[in-house]
C-alpha cells in the first residue's frame, strides 16, 4: 500500500499479490514536479489495483485511463472522543483567555494564512485567536517571511499560541472555544494544492460541535450548510461575526451528526470491503 509515488520504484523489488495507492495530496501542484514523479505517479496508478483519494478533486490527478480503479476515501475522526470534550473541564491554559475565543488547531505551517490573522487582530481586539500545534515554519519547514509574520502574531495580546498537545487532550479544546477556524492560505500559486486538500481537522471540528470558519475551497465548501465560508481573505471577519453570534449554519447536532457519519470505524469498512473485492476476483 503506498501513498507517494516516489516509491513506485519499491513495487518492483517487493512483487506484491496487490498494489494499493492511496492519494493523500495533490501531487502535481506540492513544489518543484519533475517528469520524472509525473512518471512515477502515471505508472503506478496504471499498476495498483485501487486506487483511494482522500478528496473528489484529487481524482484529477490520476491518469484518464485509471480511474475506473479510483474509490473516494476521506479522511475522518473518533467522532465520540470529540463529541465527549465539553463534558470534561476546559483546560488551565485556555481557561484564562477570554470569550469569544477563535481555535486553530494543526500544524502552523505555510498552508496559513497568518498575514490575514494578523491583520484582523489588530483591527478586532475583541477576538482572540487561539493556535495550538507545532510550528513548522523556518529551518527547511517553510517561508523566513512567514516566521518573521508569525513572530508578529506572538507579539499581539489577542494572539496565543498553546503549544503542541496530546491528541487526547484535544476534544477538550475544541469543546471550549467558541468557534474553530481552517484559515488556509489560497491565493499563492505555489499553495495551489491546498485547493484539494481534505483537511483532516474539519471532521474534528464537526464532532466537537462548535461553529466553524473555513476558506472557500472545494471540500470545505461541501459543508457549506455546517460551516461558514470566508469569501477571500477580506471575508474572514464577516464569517467569524456571523459564526459566533448568529450561527445560521445548522446545529451543534447538525455537525455532531456529520461527524458521525464520518468515522474513523467506517472508513476502515470501506477499505475492508475494497480489499476484499480485489483478493475475491485475483
Amino acid at each position: 500500500w503506498l501513498f507517494n509515488p516516489r516509491h513506485y520504484e519499491q513495487v518492483s523489488y517487493l512483487q506484491p499479490s496487490a498494489v494499493l495507492f492511496h492519494v493523500r495530496d495533490y501531487f502535481p501542484g506540492m513544489g518543484v514536479w519533475t517528469s520524472e514523479e509525473q512518471y512515477n505517479l502515471d505508472a503506478l496508478a496504471e499498476r495498483a489495483d485501487l486506487i483511494t483519494i482522500a478528496g473528489e478533486a484529487m481524482g484529477e490527478c490520476i491518469p484518464v485511463s485509471a480511474r475506473g480503479k479510483v474509490r473516494l476515501l476521506e479522511n475522518g475522526v473518533d467522532a465520540p472522543a470529540y463529541i465527549a470534550g465539553c463534558e470534561e473541564v476546559c483546560p488551565a491554559d485556555l481557561a484564562g483567555i477570554p470569550s469569544p475565543r477563535i481555535g486553530l488547531v494543526g500544524s502552523i505551517n505555510s498552508k496559513i494564512d497568518l498575514s490575514s490573522i494578523l491583520k484582523l487582530s489588530k483591527i478586532r481586539n475583541d477576538l482572540q485567536f487561539v493556535f495550538i500545534g507545532p510550528v513548522m515554519l523556518a529551518n527547511g519547514h517553510g517561508d523566513d517571511k512567514l516566521q518573521n509574520v508569525w513572530d508578529e502574531c506572538l507579539q499581539q495580546p489577542n494572539i496565543h499560541w498553546l503549544g503542541l498537545k496530546k491528541h487526547h487532550e484535544l476534544p477538550a479544546y475544541l469543546a471550549y472555544m467558541d468557534a474553530n477556524m481552517m484559515a488556509y492560505r489560497t491565493s499563492e500559486i505555489e499553495e495551489s494544492w491546498v485547493r484539494f486538500i481534505n483537511p483532516l481537522k474539519m471532521y474534528a471540528y464537526l464532532a466537537a460541535g462548535k461553529p466553524i470558519i473555513g476558506v472557500d475551497i472545494r471540500e470545505i465548501a461541501r459543508f457549506a450548510d455546517f460551516i461558514e465560508i470566508a469569501r477571500g481573505p477580506d471575508g474572514w471577519e464577516a464569517a467569524i461575526d456571523n459564526a459566533i453570534s448568529v450561527d445560521s449554519k445548522g446545529t451543534a447536532s447538525d455537525r455532531q451528526a456529520v461527524a458521525l457519519r464520518n468515522t474513523w470505524d467506517s472508513r476502515v469498512d470501506e477499505i475492508e470491503g475494497w480489499i476484499l473485492e480485489i483478493l475475491s476476483a485475483g
